[in-house]
């Protein structure tokens, strides 16, 4: 199972990763609209388009996809954490954040016309194998009695 949950989480979160650091260099680098631009308008329309719209638009992008890079750079070292280190305390929230992402990734392609729900649907199912793989490696070997505790805590109990 350790195996399935990386490979899904490197689907999942490598790759809203390299979409996020895409745009981010686009924008920032090569001085491009934000995809939404291009979804929405024909190039012909932009210069239509009042300027502190653009301005508004592109500095949103900017910003919503350097959340989206960062928040997918920790959920790879959350699942690193579970997986590896056997921190089991960042499995809840890494499933509820994820999945509320998830739900909001639905919702903004609302505004385009859902355009990107095939992209959204096989990425809540990577998602959703993810999790589920997750969630079986993390509790699967859990400590039983107080013997298999560690920490301060455990040795004051003894």
């Amino acid at each position: 199972m350790r195996k399935v949950s990386i490979i899904a989480f490197v689907i999942w979160a490598g790759g809203n990763f390299l979409l996020a650091a895409g745009i981010l260099v686009a924008l920032l680098c090569f001085r491009q609209n934000a995809p939404s631009m291009w979804i929405l308008f024909a190039r012909s329309d932009f210069p239509a388009i009042d300027s502190r719209a653009v301005a508004t638009i592109n500095g949103l992008a900017v910003f919503a996809n350097g959340c989206a890079a960062a928040f997918c750079a920790l959920v790879l070292f959350a699942v690193w954490r579970i997986l590896f280190r056997s921190d089991r305390a960042w499995f809840w929230p890494v499933c509820i954040c994820t999945s509320v992402l998830q739900c909001l990734g639905y919702a903004s392609d609302r505004y385009f016309s859902d355009r990107n729900l095939r992209a959204n649907v096989i990425s809540s199912i990577v998602l959703v194998i993810g999790l589920a793989a997750l969630h079986r490696n993390s509790h699967h070997d859990r400590p039983k009695g107080r013997s298999a505790q560690s920490g301060p805590r455990a040795n004051a109990r003894d």
